[in-house]
């Protein structure tokens, strides 16, 4: 099952359950961040989103696992 052979609005869809799942692991990773170095320690949201490419792995997660979900449900909804 190529996702390059699916009809436009899957595609669509496959491309912004990446982009939720990649906004959904950048959020993760500031609240993890917080958690770990304390609440008062912690970077403020407003200076922490200026550099994100510490966090560009929390980032890829979340975009590989949302695009994960959507291609399994394809595969088991025929």
């Amino acid at each position: 099952m190529n996702p390059l052979m699916w009809p436009l609005p899957h595609k669509v869809a496959l491309g912004l359950s990446a982009v939720v799942g990649g906004v959904f692991g950048f959020v993760l990773a500031y609240f993890v961040t917080n958690a770990s170095n304390g609440a008062n320690d912690g970077p403020e949201f407003g200076s922490w989103i200026s550099f994100p490419s510490q966090y560009l792995w929390w980032t890829l997660l979340g975009a590989v696992l949302g695009a994960t979900i959507l291609y399994i449900r394809q595969l088991t909804s025929s």
